[in-house]
């Protein structure tokens, strides 16, 4: 008997259970025979659809016209452009300088008197005291020039 265990405790009884396994095959057998036929039919159908052929026109145009510098082949819009060019020995007129004439803008500064008449106006304001206000001192006026502002 174990040491831990109590006197009032029952027996353990243990059961041994059985475990069940399924195995399960395949095996295959002939039930039965399909049989596939092919047959091809013709018919005639209608489509419709746009072909394109690309060819190419070949223009000569007379230019006629003298350049400084090699032109180069280009192309404008769907049409290539290759320049035909043959050397030509060229004489020319060619200028010589005998003398020049130089016109020189110059700017004088001179002083300017004249004799011209200012007008200028001027206003006297002059407080008198009344009886009422003996208390306060007078204000002095002063004159103003230019403007018609006041100050009181």
């Amino acid at each position: 008997m174990d040491e831990n265990a109590h006197p009032a405790d029952p027996p353990e009884h243990i059961l041994r259970l059985h475990e069940e396994k399924l195995s399960v095959e395949r095996m295959s057998r002939i039930t039965g025979e399909v049989r596939v036929s092919v047959k091809t039919s013709a018919h005639k159908h209608v489509i419709s659809e746009t072909l394109s052929d690309n060819h190419v026109q070949i223009e000569h145009v007379s230019i006629g016209e003298i350049t400084d510098e090699l032109p180069q082949e280009r192309r404008e819009g769907d049409t290539t452009i290759i320049p035909v060019v043959e050397e030509v020995i060229e004489v020319r007129k060619r200028y010589f300088v005998r003398e020049e004439i130089h016109i020189r803008h110059v700017v004088q500064h001179r002083l300017h008197e004249e004799e011209v008449t200012l007008r200028r106006e001027e206003a006297s304001i002059r407080r008198t005291v009344v009886e009422n206000d003996a208390d306060k001192p007078p204000v002095a006026a002063h004159p103003q020039t230019g403007d018609n502002s006041h100050d009181q």
